[in-house]
């Protein structure tokens, strides 16, 4: 993945939240469906919250693969933000205590961190 390197700093920290509480403090970041982020496959009766997630992991890496400029762009942009202390809050609709597509983002992000310190 060509994604920008940075030096060890104060990072800010990562979290998952509800679409409409913004974290005070934090780049809160809209990350559900209609954003470059979003989850394109909806929960249905024939497919469950887990499964859309794995299938989202799938197409996040699939994307990633085939370097889309607009994911990562969005990525770098969160990494910077994260690399110069900055919390990201990445926002939803899942509730409390539900899995969500953008525990991926969150994950992705993490290990990029991790590897550029």
């Amino acid at each position: 993945m060509a994604m920008i390197e940075f030096e060890e700093s104060t990072i800010g920290k990562v979290t998952i939240g509800v679409k409409w509480i913004n974290k005070p403090g934090a780049f809160n970041f809209y990350g559900a469906r209609g954003s470059v982020l979003g989850n394109p496959y909806p929960i249905t009766e024939a497919e469950d919250r887990d499964t859309v997630c794995d299938k989202y992991e799938v197409y996040i890496k699939e994307r990633l693969d085939r370097q889309d400029q607009e994911l990562i762009e969005v990525l770098n942009m969160l990494l910077v933000k994260l690399a110069n202390g900055t919390n990201v809050n990445l926002q939803c609709y899942c509730g409390a205590n539900k899995r969500c597509h953008l525990e991926t983002i969150k994950r992705l992000l993490e290990e990029k961190l991790d590897e550029s310190v």
